[in-house]
């Protein structure tokens, strides 16, 4: 049974995506990230009527910027910003 009862949240389909975007980002797989996290923002503009999704938005940013200069092979996950 679902914590919040028979009712899911409907956030709950744009979190789990959030959540494999942010696997495969960790993984090195930044393409399949990018597209995650475009569908994301792409369904929050839909479900809470907003321009963009910052998160989202800021994962994308990344993703490209990774795509552009991969980080070194012992890349921990965490964002360098030079």
């Amino acid at each position: 049974k679902d914590r919040l009862g028979n009712i899911k949240h409907k956030l709950r389909p744009v979190a789990t995506l959030h959540k494999r975007g942010f696997r495969r980002y960790r993984d090195r797989q930044f393409a399949e990230a990018l597209e995650l996290f475009r569908e994301v923002n792409t369904m929050m503009k839909v479900l809470m009527a907003v321009e963009e999704d910052p998160p989202a938005v800021l994962m994308i940013k990344r993703c490209e910027a990774y795509l552009a200069n991969p980080p070194p092979l012992h890349w921990d996950g965490v964002w360098d910003e030079k």
